[in-house]
């Protein structure tokens, strides 16, 4: 028997901790075979029935998972007012006549999601079954003999749904300088009509028609943030792409007067970390941070390296509550100066981003009104391969700010205009470079 005091307790420390592995493998054990395993088993017998559904059965076997899964992720159980009994039902009835899937994603459940009072609801079909407008970042295969892949970027345009009040636009978001869309005379902030693109003898031609917006349209707008930038009347514009590469997800570079360039296109743990060096190597010198082309991610990816240890950065509601996220200081982080380009297809995380550093007196925020879309969302499958997008969280600011549906304004608003931009200036980048070095 052991009389040694030391030995005797690391004895009961050790049975302590085997008694503890096996209690937590035994509830593992458990949880798998009582919780675990009976889903499975239930999701592949409904996937088994699904296979052998047909027409008006399929159709509401895909739209009722949807339901389902929107009715219990929604971030509000309320839907902010509106009446989703009357809606499901209705789009139901829709979904049942669809004659195909294509038209059951982009007639019933595409136009159902447009409906929703919040951005983050969408539906990807399980194939390219949508029409070309609905995916305009896409890349489709020239038939040229050197291979040039095209996509939205070789053109220079760059398209952005914006969110105001309840209505959504499409327009052009930002125009490349010097690019093949800059040379036509295309500018930011025109509402958009029609893109399309078409191969002729092996070159790829962009069709863009603009569209014009009417004085209320313009007064509406200007309530929160106004965005469109009055367009001269119904235009129509077919020019040629060139192969170029197409604009990378993140790039840093040094401008003449010792400013740091760091632009990226979204705030995921590689590019952010790519960022977080970049802005190491910056050290003592200001620091332009582009946003322009950000759709968003994880925000304290960024404002980890920007923001002081524990000053909240922005709340998150979900059905559990409301939560404040608070910054967590990495080391290193940059203290310097910093100015921000925002515009149209800045959205998402990017958004709340520009606010919590232009708040917190970090940076200076130079471009255009950002998109508008700033709740938290989340991916799940549908039964036929596709899948739905559910806003899952509603963002505020710590002092009541909603950016949701208005988006961020910037401190000096830069409007391009056409000659700017076919001779290869970039009037914002350059406007922040001024106002760094004041």
């Amino acid at each position: 028997m052991m009389k040694h005091p030391i030995l005797r307790w690391l004895l009961r420390v050790l049975l302590a901790i085997v008694a503890l592995v096996f209690f937590v493998f035994l509830g593992l054990l458990i949880y798998f075979f009582a919780v675990v395993e009976p889903r499975n088993q239930e999701a592949a017998r409904q996937a088994e029935i699904f296979q052998h559904l047909r027409g008006p059965a399929r159709n509401l076997a895909i739209f009722d998972a949807a339901a389902s899964l929107i009715g219990a992720h929604y971030y509000d159980p309320h839907f902010s007012g509106m009446d989703w009994p009357k809606l499901r039902a209705e789009m139901r009835r829709k979904a049942e006549m669809a004659p195909n899937n294509f038209e059951l994603y982009w007639s019933v459940l595409y136009q159902m999601a447009q409906l929703f009072p919040a951005s983050h609801m969408g539906f990807t079909a399980p194939s390219a079954q949508l029409p070309a407008f609905t995916q305009p970042a896409r890349k489709t295969k020239s038939t040229s003999p050197t291979r040039c892949e095209t996509t939205l970027g070789s053109s220079g345009l760059w398209l952005s749904t914006v969110r105001r009040l309840n209505s959504r636009i499409l327009i052009i978001g930002e125009i490349d300088p010097g690019s093949p869309a800059a040379e036509v005379g295309l500018r930011p902030g025109w509402p958009l009509q029609m893109y399309t693109e078409r191969v002729d003898a092996g070159h790829t031609h962009v069709i863009v028609d603009v569209l014009p917006l009417s004085d209320a349209d313009v007064r509406k707008l200007a309530l929160h943030n106004t965005l469109p930038s009055p367009s001269p009347g119904p235009r129509h514009f077919d020019f040629e792409t060139r192969c170029v590469p197409d604009k990378t997800h993140f790039e840093s570079r040094w401008l003449p007067d010792g400013t740091f360039y760091i632009r990226f296109n979204d705030f995921n743990a590689t590019e952010t970390a790519s960022v977080a060096s970049a802005l190491r190597g910056a050290s003592m010198h200001p620091v332009i941070l582009d946003l322009r082309y950000n759709e968003g991610g994880f925000a304290n990816l960024l404002l980890n390296h920007l923001i002081p240890q524990d000053m909240p950065l922005y709340n998150v509601q979900d059905r559990t509550g409301t939560h404040i996220l608070r910054a967590r200081y990495k080391s290193p982080h940059y203290d310097e100066r910093l100015a921000v380009l925002i515009g149209p297809g800045t959205s998402s995380a990017a958004e709340i981003s520009a606010w919590v550093l232009h708040q917190a007196g970090r940076a200076i925020l130079i471009g255009r009104p950002t998109n508008g879309s700033v709740l938290g969302s989340r991916y799940y499958p549908l039964p036929d391969g596709g899948s739905i997008q559910i806003a899952v969280d509603n963002v505020t600011m710590p002092d009541g700010t909603v950016l949701e549906s208005r988006g961020v304004a910037p401190d000096i608003e830069i409007e391009p205009t056409a000659e700017q931009l076919r001779s290869g200036r970039d009037p914002a980048l350059e406007a922040a470079d001024r106002a760094l070095h004041r």
